[in-house]
């Protein structure tokens, strides 16, 4: 259970500081006061943003190295959000696992059945054989 929340201070577009506050109306209140009616707030539990990342567009960007190229920077899930997706995905392993098993199994029963109709041909073939034999 989280008691605060950590919150990347923006400014101009770009993330001035980032500081662990109890609730989102005090960390934007905190982030106005200090960098002016433009700041706001965004909790960035979740992102590995650094003071000097930009956020635009709802997400948080890195300069590589000044050259003006931003790559997005990723979101991290929760363990929980892990556990859930690593669930499901396993689940959908089961459901293709014992689809394959049934395929496999069909395949043999398939294969059986060749078995038995090319002993049958060979008998008969044997038994036409020896009938020329006479």
């Amino acid at each position: 259970m989280a008691v605060h929340s950590i919150y990347a201070q923006i400014s101009e577009g770009i993330v001035q500081n980032i500081m662990a506050c109890d609730d989102y109306e005090l960390a934007n209140e905190l982030t106005r006061a200090s960098y002016g009616d433009d700041g706001f707030a965004v909790e960035c539990n979740q992102y590995p943003c650094m003071i000097g990342d930009k956020y635009h567009d709802g997400g948080f960007y890195r300069d590589i190295e000044g050259e003006g190229i931003e790559i997005p920077i990723e979101y991290v899930p929760t363990p929980e959000q892990q556990v859930e997706t690593l669930t499901v995905q396993n689940g959908n392993l089961q459901k293709e696992v014992t689809s394959l098993q049934l395929a496999l199994v069909e395949q043999y029963e398939d294969n059986l059945v060749l078995q038995d109709e090319v002993t049958k041909t060979q008998l008969a073939l044997t038994e036409l054989y020896e009938g020329m034999e006479v």
